[in-house]
């Protein structure tokens, strides 16, 4: 401002550049895991700019954690580098992507490493898939098995198996909860005692 007290102003303008950070491999496949499970991979973090870096690597997407978070603080001196592991665990079946990046020009915005993996999860199948009791006399009683498959990856627990329709169908239900590992089979019986002739009699829920 000068003695008659007019002032001055000279307008500043710049562009800061973002840190130089390089992250190794683009993409981290973690393949299939059983639901339940965990598998690490490693990235590595390369800091290529003159100055220390200390910014966050944040993940964005589902079913992969970073020293047991979302996100690490990363401190790497100019030049270094450093090793990041990240964990897969899918808490369901089916596909996941997610991406790991260094936050370098705001909220998810930098370098990223792509992340891919696929959750396993058991699956049931039963044979057959219909019973036919055939003919009884009212009062007596027939059995028959239901073979329960894992066709899937995993353990699978069956704690409950419920009859849909007549209370005159049961179930053994002295075995439960059953256990079946992976692709291995375990048979339940099926019982019927009609109290009076009967056409159709209901289903098997598990």
């Amino acid at each position: 401002e000068g003695p008659d007290g007019v002032g001055l102003v000279v307008p500043l303008t710049g562009t800061g550049d973002p840190p130089d950070v390089a992250l190794e491999p683009a993409v981290l496949d973690f393949g299939a895991v059983a639901v339940g499970s965990a598998v690490r991979r490693t990235l590595t973090v390369t800091n290529l700019s003159a100055a220390r870096l200390d910014l966050p690597l944040v993940l964005d997407g589902a079913g992969f954690v970073v020293g047991g978070a979302a996100s690490l603080a990363l401190s790497i001196d100019a030049g270094q580098a450093t090793t990041v592991d990240v964990d897969f665990l899918p808490a369901r079946g089916g596909p996941f992507s997610a991406r790991a990046l260094v936050e370098v020009c705001g909220p998810l915005c930098g370098p990223e490493v792509a992340l891919t993996g696929e959750g396993l999860a058991p699956r049931i199948e039963a044979e057959p898939r219909a019973i036919d009791f055939g003919e009884i006399a009212a009062g007596a009683t027939t059995s028959q098995g239901i073979t329960l498959t894992n066709a899937g990856a995993g353990e699978l627990v069956v704690t409950d198996l419920d009859v849909l329709g007549t209370a005159e169908v049961t179930v053994a239900s002295d075995a439960l909860p059953l256990q079946i590992a992976e692709g291995t089979s375990a048979t339940v019986s099926v019982s019927w005692a009609p109290a009076q002739p009967v056409g159709a009699l209901g289903a098997l829920s598990a």
